[in-house]
């Protein structure tokens, strides 16, 4: 077996959703890949048998950090004196990769925004697997004892995902938000249902955009006076909870 097909089949057994890359390359080999359901280890084989790299696809249950050290990135930079033990790899193109999981909602991909030289890989991600190859003919490998099946992944450390998340606003404009009158009206309780049982049961690679939508539907009703804040945080924090479960 190869080293790749065996650190994919490994992912796999993790329950990491696989990418089928471009041969020797770092872009997805299928049109809309952040959307297809999780593949079997017989489609795994048959990429790895026709010569395709191999990654997987990031977000809360995978959360990397690129470190590039051409462009000036350190993993000091980011984590300061004490750098998490957690997954990491050496990547084809001389740089470093920390694998993470994040609990609750999770950033995006970023380039530049932690440090110089620091990239991150979130929802709408993907990264190599050990046993790629980099276009320039160079593998991927995990860094010594800390493979997959080495180590476990750390939690993004949480000053770092405050970094990456958006800031709260500050200021709300006073005139648009009415306090809250004690009564909930059938209509808002309905519309709390409805978009707390939307998030519960969102999909696999949707989760992130219905709780954007959910939470901007509910808010409007809280700055109306119609619900609750606090009960619209509690509802949807349970509901997140719920579809990672």
């Amino acid at each position: 077996m190869s080293k790749l097909l065996d650190n994919a089949l490994q992912a796999h057994e993790l329950g990491l959703y696989l990418v089928r890359v471009q041969r020797r390359g770092k872009r997805p080999a299928s049109k809309g890949w952040t959307e297809l359901p999780r593949q079997t280890e017989t489609e795994i084989c048959g990429w790895v048998a026709q010569g395709y790299n191999v990654g997987i696809r990031t977000g809360p249950n995978l959360f990397a950090v690129d470190i590039d050290p051409h462009h000036g990135g350190t993993l000091e930079a980011v984590f300061g004196e004490t750098i998490p033990v957690t997954v990491m790899t050496q990547t084809g193109g001389g740089g470093l990769q920390l694998w993470f999981t994040v609990s609750g909602p999770c950033p995006g991909n970023s380039a530049g925004k932690l440090a110089v030289g620091i990239d991150t890989r979130g929802v709408g991600g993907q990264v190599l697997l050990p046993g790629c190859t980099h276009p320039s003919g160079n593998p991927y490998r995990y860094a010594d004892g800390l493979g997959l099946t080495d180590v476990a992944l750390a939690p993004l450390p949480g000053e770092t995902l405050k970094l990456l998340l958006p800031k709260p606003r500050k200021h709300q404009p006073k005139a648009y938000r009415r306090n809250f009158s004690g009564d909930i009206h059938p209509y808002a309780r309905r519309a709390l249902e409805r978009e707390t049982e939307l998030l519960a049961t969102a999909p696999e690679g949707t989760r992130n955009n219905q709780l954007f939508k959910s939470a901007a539907s509910l808010f409007q009703l809280v700055g109306g006076g119609e619900l609750p804040g606090d009960l619209v945080e509690s509802e949807l924090r349970h509901a997140w909870d719920q579809c990672h479960g």
